[in-house]
């Protein structure tokens, strides 16, 4: 429910702000997922047409009883999801199953949980043009 924007000049360590903090939420067992984009074609990660699965596996990984929700939605659309709009694909394999899973756990269970996950993505607007973004 809560996002952090940071916006700035290019230049002003906007990645090195995501980077420390994704560091950071790493060692403290927090980050559920992290991406970082550039737009330099000569060696940065400018593909954006993986990123919610890429996200998803993470999550699925830190969180594993998103694994289930994340299945039913593969399943739901015979794999299709995977060549669907960004904004499909970041509903069906991300936001879609861990509502499902909030809905699902117990009060008690979430509140076990320390702190909230975080999602850490840079770059993301440097890369393709609208509809890949």
């Amino acid at each position: 429910e809560d996002m952090f924007w940071l916006t700035g000049m290019a230049g002003t360590g906007k990645s090195t702000v995501a980077l420390t903090m994704a560091s950071r939420f790493q060692d403290e067992g927090r980050l559920a997922a992290s991406a970082f984009f550039s737009s330099d074609r000569n060696g940065g990660s400018s593909d954006t047409s993986k990123i919610w699965a890429t996200i998803c596996d993470s999550l699925v990984r830190q969180i594993p009883e998103l694994a289930q929700e994340v299945h039913s939605a593969m399943d739901a659309s015979d794999s299709r999801i995977f060549h669907m709009p960004q904004i499909d694909q970041c509903q069906g394999l991300v936001i879609a199953p861990i509502e499902i899973l909030n809905r699902r756990q117990s009060f008690e269970t979430r509140a076990s949980v320390e702190g909230p996950y975080i999602l850490v993505v840079d770059g993301f607007d440097a890369c393709g043009g609208n509809d890949e973004r």
